[in-house]
């Protein structure tokens, strides 16, 4: 499984359609004249489709639904919304497949470096790990074209695919002097958890959450149990290339950590029914001393769960600014098995901060340096441990406020 991008979804009662997502909920096709059609100039993309009809001289070559998709496509892009989107009928059943936590692919957690796709985690039984990728390799390249410089979620799409197809990754490893290695892996289903823990020698413990799935705060008090049992005596919540997620499941993990009664977030549209305040039910239940870690390409509900972790003073965010990700998008099929992804909505912080294009500002700036890869060093988890060996020593949260 690799990072999604910033598209996550699943379905929830409709009585309250923000309960349903934060990043794109579903919902059913209503067969109804939608508002404002009177208004939309039908009659001039049917003077366009007969002009290419009767003009364009590879028209028999078409198919209509091609012709069809574009004109969507065309109608998403005009609304200038990188997050508003057009998914055809294979991207659609991709991402279908994603939110019940199936994934096609190799079998890794990935993030984004200037020298391309950093390979963070690989997991058991995983495609990566049987063709010998290592956690810390570079890919540079899929299938001869470079990934350097592109979008996390569009290397991504070019690294998933079916089950049983070939991929070639070309991978750079630092550890090795930056050695260039050639990967042929075999994609499958990968069954791969939001959640996985270690504990440090010093007994700090390091939960990372890949993704805010259904299942994520549940996976989440397993491991965090596990880790007291051991001696844990602080916590490290790792978000850094969390893209997002379901928005229960961030408010749901948040209520282990904030006081029943207290504002979580808001979201806020012109629709009256997407308006909604969520308040912690407790029973905050964690109350060790913690750090967060964000980058660049932590987005969306895990932004939801750092800025409240932030507002709150509940403990400290290490690392760099988060991607700023503050808008809602609801997933909508069409009759033709695709979909649309729409912004409805704006979310903000318990303290009426709105991030979208902002992003969270972390209280102790770290950022990995190219040196960092070839040492194997983790500077921003360094740094974060340093900052909660204060607060365990006994240094307050606000001594770290800038």
């Amino acid at each position: 499984m690799f990072c999604l991008g910033f598209l996550l979804s699943m379905a929830y009662p409709r009585e309250n359609k923000i309960n349903q997502v934060l990043n794109g909920g579903i919902i059913p096709f209503v067969k109804s004249e939608p508002k404002g059609l009177d208004d939309l100039p039908t009659e001039t993309i049917g003077e366009a489709y007969q002009a290419i009809k009767n003009n364009y001289y590879g028209f028999s070559t078409l198919q209509k639904e091609t012709l069809v998709e574009g004109m969507v496509k065309g109608m998403m892009e005009s609304l200038k919304d990188k997050h508003s989107l057009y998914f055809d009928p294979e991207e659609t059943q991709e991402f279908n497949q994603t939110i019940r936590g199936n994934f096609e692919g190799i079998g890794a957690y990935v993030g984004k470096t200037q020298s391309g796709v950093l390979v963070r985690t690989t997991f058991e039984n995983s495609p990566a790990r049987e063709a010998q990728l290592k956690d810390g390799d570079i890919i540079t390249m899929v299938n001869k074209e470079s990934v350097v410089g592109l979008d996390l979620e569009l290397a991504v799409r070019k690294i998933r695919g079916p089950a049983g197809t070939e991929v070639e990754l070309q991978v750079s490893r630092p550890s090795e002097n930056w050695k260039a290695y050639t990967k042929k892996v075999t994609r499958r289903s990968v069954k791969v958890p939001s959640v996985i823990s270690k504990l440090t020698e010093d007994k700090i413990g390091v939960i990372t959450i890949g993704i805010f799935w259904e299942t994520t705060p549940n996976e989440f008090l397993t491991e965090y149990m596990n880790l007291t049992g051991s001696g844990m005596k602080g916590l490290i919540v790792d978000l850094r290339d969390n893209p997002g997620g379901l928005l229960d499941s961030s408010t749901s993990l948040l209520q282990n950590f904030i006081p029943e009664g207290k504002l979580l977030v808001e979201t806020r549209s012109n629709e009256q029914d997407l308006e909604h305040k969520y308040f912690s039910e407790g029973p905050g239940i964690v109350s060790m001393p913690m750090v967060v870690l964000i980058n660049e390409n932590s987005a969306s509900a895990s932004e939801i769960f750092a800025g409240a972790i932030q507002d709150y003073e509940r403990g400290i965010v290490v690392g760099a600014k988060s991607y700023g990700k503050g808008s809602v998008q609801i997933t909508y099929p069409l009759r033709n098995d695709g979909e649309l992804k729409i912004t409805v909505a704006r979310w903000y912080t318990p303290k009426n901060r709105g991030i979208d294009g902002i992003g969270i500002q972390p209280d102790v700036e770290s950022k990995v340096e190219d040196a960092d890869f070839e040492k194997q060093y983790d500077r921003v988890l360094d740094e974060g441990t340093k900052a909660l060996k204060k607060i365990i020593g006994g240094a307050s949260i606000s001594s770290f406020k800038k």
